[in-house]
């Protein structure tokens, strides 16, 4: 089929299809799910520091009751700011905590995706 009178953005709809963006966003959140549920054998406690419910937050901040939370790591080169462990920061905090408890990939998925 070719959709010549559409965009981009247009065409993936009618297709049913997410822009590459958003697909990459989607993989990457779910292979950090896999590591955090140890589907992997990868320690993600080494990269990311979860938000303890110990740490100093603002008490009116969702960040206060919710432990799964990320924190930025500081970096000091501009490729380790760019690593995957820090592009996943922004997009794991903005699930909703019900999400980030989803014990199985699939049901993870399609919250993060409705998301």
């Amino acid at each position: 089929m070719h959709y010549p009178d559409k965009d981009y953005k247009e065409r993936l709809t009618s297709l049913g299809l997410l822009p590459l963006s958003s697909r990459r966003e989607l993989g990457d959140l779910g292979f950090f799910h896999r590591c955090k549920l140890g589907q992997y054998d990868l320690d993600v406690d080494k990269f990311v520091v979860f938000k303890s419910k110990n740490q100093q937050t603002h008490p009116t901040t969702r960040l206060s009751a919710d432990p799964l939370m990320l924190s930025f790591q500081r970096c000091k080169t501009e490729s380790h700011k760019q690593s995957y462990f820090n592009r996943i920061v922004p997009l794991w905090n903005q699930l909703p905590p019900e999400t980030r408890l989803s014990n199985s990939i699939s049901s993870f998925k399609y919250q993060a995706l409705d998301f």
